[in-house]
């Protein structure tokens, strides 16, 4: 499902977890660790194994992507559609300005999208493995900061009509914390 669109002026900043103009993210007053959430994705994305290269055009702070690479001791590709890092745009354009990778990362990224099936068929031309993560059965919100709404069924159906094999998935309900944002898939691909 498609909903309402949203700009990004600055870089995503996760320090202190609050929205793009710096108040507190009214979804997590109740949390005892959001950084759970991150820290999952990170141990999920080492499982992955160590690669030769990385690359995230999506990397808001980078938190994810750059733990991955020091794992793997490589320097990351980093990219985003707002300003801060040397490749700056949509991924949809981005993707072409880097070169072929072992592993890219696009995670928290799919439902700002507005043709995932074109960006995700991008990528796998770009990349032999793809960590991705995603809200899942999310309850439309007021931000409507988000295009798509799915469920696993519909991601894995994304991913896999490019030609992309889910060789892992992990779920993480931060259900009541995290309202409406609750729901999370995460998945490895190659």
């Amino acid at each position: 499902m498609k909903t309402e669109t949203v700009e990004y002026p600055l870089l995503w900043d996760f320090s202190g977890y609050g929205t793009l103009d710096g108040t507190p993210h009214p979804h997590l007053a109740n949390c005892p660790d959001f950084w759970v959430y991150w820290g999952i994705q990170i141990e999920f994305g080492k499982g992955i194994g160590k690669v030769e290269s990385i690359a995230d055009l999506s990397a808001g702070d980078a938190r994810i992507t750059r733990a991955l690479a020091r794992h793997s001791l490589v320097e990351p590709i980093l990219g985003d559609i707002a300003p801060g890092y040397s490749i700056q745009g949509d991924l949809h354009h981005t993707v072409h300005y880097i070169p072929h990778v072992e592993l890219f990362v696009c995670t928290n990224t799919l439902e700002h999208l507005e043709d995932p099936d074109a960006d995700v068929a991008q990528i796998r031309e770009k990349a032999d493995k793809l960590f991705t993560s995603a809200s899942l059965e999310e309850v439309s919100d007021e931000e409507g900061d988000h295009y798509w709404e799915w469920d696993r069924t519909g991601v894995e159906e994304l991913l896999t009509k490019v030609g992309w094999e889910i060789s892992a998935y992990c779920e993480l309900d931060m259900t009541p914390f995290w309202y409406p944002h609750s729901k999370f898939g995460m998945w490895a691909c190659r």
